[in-house]
């Protein structure tokens, strides 16, 4: 399952986005579309591939492009420190 590092970051909704700081080096990171879509998901009872099926149903589009792209942002904000595998 896939689960926020509060910790490491603050959260700001603005309008249509959520805009997150990397709490350690400052660096900020805008959340719009699809990425705020997959972001929303990540509540600690869902993995990779929940979140991705979710978003295949949702909208219209290929399940394998969906779930490469998912996995690609997973990988990014586990990189930023915000996500970790648990």
């Amino acid at each position: 399952m896939l689960r926020k590092i509060n910790a490491r970051f603050a959260e700001t909704a603005l309008d249509d986005e959520i805009v997150l700081m990397n709490i350690d080096d400052g660096k900020f990171y805008a959340l719009k579309g699809t990425s705020l879509a997959i972001w929303q998901r990540i509540d600690g009872t869902r993995g990779t591939a929940e979140i991705a099926n979710e978003l295949t149903a949702e909208y219209d589009v290929d399940p394998d492009t969906c779930a490469a792209e998912v996995a690609r942002f997973l990988e990014a904000m586990t990189g930023a420190g915000f996500v970790e595998q648990g």
